[in-house]
């Protein structure tokens, strides 16, 4: 709860979210590890990088295609 404008206590709306590149795990956000990545807040977990692609750093919000391959 926090106080309003208006001095009214307000119970908050909605829930707190981790940060792309970040998933909720033992209640604490965590970077997604190498090999995974999450690129919006509203994404559920980190995904692993699809075949062809890769992550080379933990917390990344994306994934590189493999040398040849291009993003359709």
């Amino acid at each position: 709860m926090y106080c309003g404008a208006d001095g009214e206590w307000l119970v908050p709306i909605g829930n707190c979210l981790c940060n792309p590149g970040y998933e909720e795990r033992n209640s604490e956000c965590q970077a997604c590890k190498i090999g995974y990545y999450r690129a919006l807040a509203t994404d559920g977990s980190c995904s692993k990088c699809p075949l062809h692609s890769y992550s080379v750093r933990e917390g990344s919000t994306s994934c590189v295609c493999d040398k040849g391959y291009f993003r359709s």
